[in-house]
């Protein structure tokens, strides 16, 4: 079953797992429900199996990448830059100003020219007319690379890619790299996981527009 992430006001994310279990007793089938709850961080990083948790719920609550090795390998197509319809570039304000500084702008200009806020006052990159990140060189390049943001630097590896294998296979019709190349170590997803979870803790204190 697929965990509900609650986002607390003034707190981290919490994640929840709701189970529909049965047992026998005197030999019937009763059915009852179970809650377990525990940090975001918790979660992804795979630390709940070593929790006090009966051992038949153990394998139920840690995410797809625990349970099977997964492999990636970017053939640097660029379809992971592409940001029509819902996608988006999701920017902290640390991270805009590391772009913007790279890149030698004033702020009102680098504010006008590359960055955009959606009617929830999220801050995000603008897109190019064709609907690719407005960072793409001619030759499908990364002009900032280097401060390139969270969200790039860790894709595919993110909470709600890796946490199930629907998830992560429905990844893998719009990214080639997906499920090709070397298995990548676990402790390699559960840095960027970390890395995820950490610029959501720095966003509530100043991506907002």
């Amino acid at each position: 079953m697929l965990p509900l992430v609650e986002r607390h006001h003034g707190g981290s994310a919490r994640v929840t797992h709701y189970f529909q279990l049965h047992r026998l007793a005197i030999g019937q089938s009763q059915g009852f429900n179970a809650k377990l709850q525990y940090s975001a961080l918790e979660y992804w990083s795979g630390s709940v199996r070593q929790s006090g948790f009966p051992l038949q719920w153990r394998y139920a609550v840690q995410p797809f990448y625990m349970q099977q090795a997964l492999r990636f390998s970017c053939t640097q197509c660029g379809e992971c830059c592409a940001t029509a319809g819902d996608y988006y570039v999701y920017l902290n304000g640390e991270e805009s100003e590391r772009i913007r500084a790279s890149l030698q702008l004033s702020r009102s200009w680098f504010r006008r020219r590359y960055l955009r806020c959606l009617d929830e006052g999220d801050q995000v990159l603008a897109s190019a007319p064709d609907d690719r990140c407005i960072f793409l060189d001619a030759e499908g390049r990364c002009r900032v690379y280097a401060v390139r943001p969270v969200q790039c630097r860790t894709y595919p590896f993110w909470p709600e890619l890796v946490g199930s294998a629907v998830a992560w296979n429905r990844e893998a019709r719009r990214c080639e790299g997906i499920n090709r190349g070397r298995v990548v170590a676990r402790a390699t997803i559960r840095r960027a996981l970390r890395e995820c979870l950490e610029q959501q803790e720095i966003g509530k204190r100043g991506c907002r527009c």
